[in-house]
This record gives C-alpha cells, structure tokens and sequence, in this order.
C-alpha cells in the first residue's frame, strides 16, 4: 500500500512538471582527492528516450587499484514546485548497492523493474571490451576510455511509468569497502522522455 500511494502522490506531482530544458547532460564531481578522475563525459540522447537508445562516451582515469565498492544514488525529480526524492522502487531509483562489481549480474539474475536484464548483459559486454570488468574485483590504474558506446533501453515498466518522464538530478556516491574512503562523487542533471515513435 505504501508503495501504491508514492505512485500515486509522483503521479500527481508530475503534472506539476515544467517543460524540460536540458538538452545535454549537465555533471560535476564533489569531493576531494577521488582516485577516479573523470576528465568528460557525455550521454546523448538528452532527454534520453525510453524506449530508445543510449550512446555513452567517457574518459576518466583511475590513479591508484580500485576495490570492492559500495554504490549510493540519490535520485530527485524536478516539478514546478519543488523537488522529490524518488524512493529505491524495484532496484530504480534512490538506491543503494552494496556490491559495484556485481551490479550487473545482479541486473541480470533478478531483471530488475522486470524488464532490465538485457541492460544489465549489455553493460557487461562494455566492461569487458574495455577492460574495467575484473574478475577478482581489482582493477589496478589505468585510463578508461568508453567512445560512443550505443545501450539499447527498454519501455518503462508499468509500476514505474508513473515517475519516468521528467528532469531529474542524481547524487552519485561510490564507497570502497577496504578502506572506507568515498573514492567517488558526482552530481548529475538528466531528462527522460518516453518514446511515441518507432523512430526512437
């Protein structure tokens, strides 16, 4: 029943929604000393369009071994009135995840908002071919390079059409379990569209 009336109260709220102005993904990084360096990246299209197509382009560098991490996002929807923070529905959302190098297993194994295992597969193969998969969950220095690499997105799923259209602001906060230290943090400004093509 909780989870029915956060629908229905998102739902309302986004009536209330002004009309989207991002048209490129807006990011920084917060925080200090990070051992992940992010020197650009770039998400097109924005709004990204569900169902559609992602094309992801990233250069960043890791200046020490990475281990183990824990992933926190803070999810937020813009509305004309103020802003709303989206709850951890279905694995989407203002979640946390308490293993990164097994995200995308788990993506597959649990087909998270029910229609997401072929993202979690698709990301799989882009850690592999650039190197960043690591079966031990080391990953030692190195500079990552993602050109242009295309996600294919699905349709949103029922329960969570109700809060997908919209600009959102998501808080990105990634702890390493050895030591502790908060090895990244970033803040990043979207826009989610749904598809009503078969262009998209």
């Amino acid at each position: 029943m909780k989870l029915y009336l956060a629908l229905v109260f998102f739902s309302c709220a986004g009536h209330m929604l002004v009309e989207s102005a991002l048209h490129k993904l807006s990011w920084s990084t917060c925080g200090s000393n990070s051992p992940i360096i992010v020197h650009s990246l770039d998400v097109s299209p924005m709004p990204i369009t569900l169902p559609g197509h992602l094309t992801l382009t990233l250069n960043s560098t890791l200046t020490r071994q990475i281990t183990n991490s824990t992933l926190r996002l803070k999810v937020k929807r813009h509305t004309f009135l103020m802003d709303f923070t989206i709850p951890c529905l279905l694995n989407m959302g203002s979640c946390t995840y308490d293993s990164v190098c097994t995200m995308a297993d788990s993506m597959i194994a649990h087909n998270w908002a029910g229609n997401m295992a072929g993202v979690g597969t698709q990301i799989k193969t882009m850690l592999t071919e650039t190197g960043v998969a690591a079966p031990n969950c080391v990953i030692g220095p190195r500079n990552v390079v993602i050109n242009r690499y295309q996600l294919t997105l699905p349709g949103v799923s029922s329960l969570l059409s109700l809060v997908s259209t919209g600009d959102y602001s998501i808080g990105v906060h990634v702890t390493e379990h050895s030591t502790g230290q908060e090895i990244f943090c970033a803040n990043l400004e979207i826009s989610l569209a749904k598809c009503h093509s078969g262009s998209c």
